[in-house]
């Protein structure tokens, strides 16, 4: 699992030395996830809330025009982790299971952003990306099948495909200093905010 974030890591980095002579912006956000209850509705008979938060860590890449660009890439890694725990039962015909989830995911995604009005100092956004994540599920389920009681652990890493789509507002003091306020879809839905630093 360490290995695979090294690999992620520089290949951030590779992309911020490789590209050194357009415009960058640093930010560093912190967000909080979940699920839309109506999908998992579908899907499940009973579940408990599940929720969790996370770190990240953005590069993006304006054109000449920097932070008044119309178009810019993003360059994303973000830490986060799901968690819950409750009643479990995927149909009104099965049996009623205790769990407990968790899940880690380290998440690198390229998205490609449009600025709507680039030239404000309060500008809306909307964005496309896509990406690879490393995942690690930890679950525990208690349940009772014909009077015999079971105890079931699952423990499971595996790379997942992400599919991006981000919202926001970006909030500028002055050509350096900006603050973002973003929502949207990365593998389940999310609300962020964050800081940058243009340069």
């Amino acid at each position: 699992m360490k290995k695979r974030y090294f690999i992620i890591v520089f290949l951030l980095l590779f992309t911020i030395t490789g590209f050194a002579q357009i415009k960058n912006s640093i930010n560093i956000n912190y967000g909080k996830f979940g699920f839309i209850n109506s999908i998992l509705n579908s899907a499940l008979n009973e579940y408990p809330a599940i929720s969790g938060n996370g770190i990240g860590l953005k590069i993006k890449k304006y054109g000449e025009d920097g932070i008044k660009s119309t178009f810019y890439s993003v360059y994303s890694l973000r830490i986060f982790e799901y968690r819950a725990g409750g009643f479990w039962r995927a149909s009104a015909d099965d049996y009623r299971i205790q769990g407990f989830l968790k899940m880690k995911q380290v998440a690198f995604t390229y998205s490609a952003i449009l600025n709507l009005i680039p030239s404000f100092k309060v500008t809306p956004y909307i964005g496309i990306g896509i990406g690879v994540g490393v995942a690690v599920l930890n679950a525990e389920a208690y349940y009772r099948d014909k009077w015999k009681e079971h105890n079931d652990l699952y423990n499971y890493q595996t790379l997942i495909p992400i599919v991006k789509l981000p919202v926001g507002l970006s909030f500028r003091f002055n050509d350096e200093i900006e603050v973002e306020l973003e929502g949207g879809f990365e593998n389940g839905f999310y609300i962020s905010w964050g800081i940058s630093y243009n340069f």
